[in-house]
């Protein structure tokens, strides 16, 4: 399956790029030493919503691209759920930000599978 990118892949390409690196900036501003843990957990998460929808642009096949979505709607959960955590913790005022965003990738992968998946069906492959 050769996928060429169309502008709203490029879009969304560069907005869990954008995603990624206000999270990362935050972290980098954070002088906690005490929740160090949590932040290597959020940093593994928030990076890999960007980092698997990008390898889903060369998938093999439409269940390698479903399979490679569905991992960033798994890791957009789990981003969600970390920033959660700091935000009961440490009180980021963007947290809620952050939050939205996740609710609103994840409701774009989560449509995105779901179209993938019928297609794949409809197919037979």
């Amino acid at each position: 399956m050769v996928k060429v990118p169309n502008n709203r892949t490029n879009e969304l390409i560069e907005r869990t790029f954008s995603f990624t690196i206000s999270i990362l900036k935050r972290v980098e501003k954070s002088d906690q030493r005490k929740w160090q843990d949590i932040h290597r957990q959020i940093i593994r998460s928030c990076t890999s919503v960007g980092a698997n929808y990008e390898e889903a642009q060369a998938a093999e096949s439409y269940r390698d691209f479903s399979h490679k979505v569905g991992i960033v709607c798994k890791e957009c959960r789990e981003t969600k759920y970390w920033l959660r955590v700091i935000k009961e913790i440490e009180g980021w005022k963007e947290c809620d930000e952050f939050i939205q965003e996740c609710h609103e990738l994840l409701s774009i992968f989560s449509t995105i599978k779901k179209n993938t998946d019928l297609k794949k069906h409809s197919i037979g492959r």
